[in-house]
């Protein structure tokens, strides 16, 4: 794949492989305790989206499937482009389904 420009989003339904070890994933244990163990085998993911992420380098990646908020930010080499991890819950009274995007954009890393 060969891309003339980068892309500043990048959409999938399931999260990356691998997007946990880019953030502190206290809160996401807290009200996701099966994730723990799925992330510890290594079975929380899609390996395609996760090559997608590394290969087309976005500045933002938006997920679902998994219906909780959590962030990551994936710094792609020392120093070069970042992207920034984002995906939210069910939108359901009480559950954590909107954002405000500019807060998101000046951050540099997730938030609690």
């Amino acid at each position: 794949m060969h891309l003339e420009e980068l892309i500043d989003i990048f959409l999938s339904h399931d999260w990356p492989f691998g997007i946990a070890d880019y953030a502190n994933c206290n809160n996401l244990f807290a009200t996701k305790k099966p994730f723990k163990d799925e992330i510890q085998q290594g079975t929380l993911g899609c390996k395609p989206a996760a090559q997608l992420l590394e290969k087309l380098k976005p500045s933002y990646c938006f997920s679902a499937q998994l219906h909780c908020k959590f962030t990551a930010v994936v710094e792609h080499e020392e120093g070069g482009r970042v992207t920034k991890f984002l995906t939210l819950d069910n939108c359901l009274p009480g559950h954590k389904f909107l954002q405000d995007l500019m807060r998101f954009n000046t951050m540099k890393i997730g938030w609690q």
